[in-house]
């Protein structure tokens, strides 16, 4: 919550230092006592705070998590796509199979 671009015409009677920490902090369940001047500008930069979070999570995740998982999972989908590929894993799925059957004593 440290950098954020707000809107330079509307008068700085705010402190958007002492803001966010109000911010902050009643997000955690503590109180915070402020004296609000100028309630339209107040709710501007809130709403600018929230809009910069909402912004910041959505990009978070589909340009880190969503990314990631199609670059795990795409090669092995793309890779099931050939019937060839595919015979080559039934036959190490059975001699992982076999093995196993051999390592285990019957009873």
């Amino acid at each position: 919550m440290d950098n954020f671009n707000f809107d330079t015409t509307l008068p700085p009677d705010i402190d958007i230092v002492m803001l966010k920490r109000c911010l902050k902090a009643v997000f955690q369940n503590q109180i915070c006592d402020m004296d609000i001047q100028n309630q339209i500008n107040t709710k501007f930069y809130i709403k600018s705070i929230v809009d910069s979070e909402e912004t910041k999570t959505i990009d978070r995740l589909l340009g880190v998590h969503l990314s990631l998982l199609n670059s795990l999972a795409n090669p092995v989908l793309y890779a099931f796509w050939y019937p060839v590929f595919r015979t080559y894993v039934w036959q190490i799925l059975d001699l992982c199979k076999i093995k196993s059957e051999r390592a285990i004593p019957e009873s």
